[in-house]
C-alpha cells in the first residue's frame, strides 16, 4: 500500500506532462513535415496538457506546492532546535 500511494498521488502530473510534451512533438512533426492539421492538432493537446499540470500543481487535490512549503518549513525547525 506505501508503494502504491505515492503512484497514485503523482499519476495526474505524468499524464499532463506526457500529454504537453507529445503533443509539442507532434506539433513539431506537423510543422517540419507542412501538415496544418496536424500542427493545429499538437498544439492543442500540447497546451491542454501544459494548462492540466498547473491546474493540478495549484490546486489543493494536487497539494504539491503546499507539500513543498512544508518540507522547507520543517528543515529549518529542524535546523532552529539543534
Amino acid at each position: 500500500m506505501r508503494m502504491i500511494l505515492p503512484i497514485v498521488f503523482a499519476a495526474p502530473y505524468v499524464i499532463a506532462l506526457f500529454l504537453a510534451i507529445a503533443g509539442a512533438v507532434v506539433a513539431l512533426i506537423g510543422a517540419m513535415g507542412g501538415f496544418a492539421d496536424l500542427l493545429r492538432m499538437g498544439g492543442a493537446v500540447s497546451g491542454f496538457g501544459a494548462l492540466a499540470f498547473f491546474v493540478v500543481l495549484f490546486s489543493p487535490w494536487g497539494n504539491l506546492a503546499g507539500v513543498l512549503m512544508r518540507s522547507g518549513s520543517a528543515n529549518g525547525r529542524q535546523e532552529r532546535e539543534k
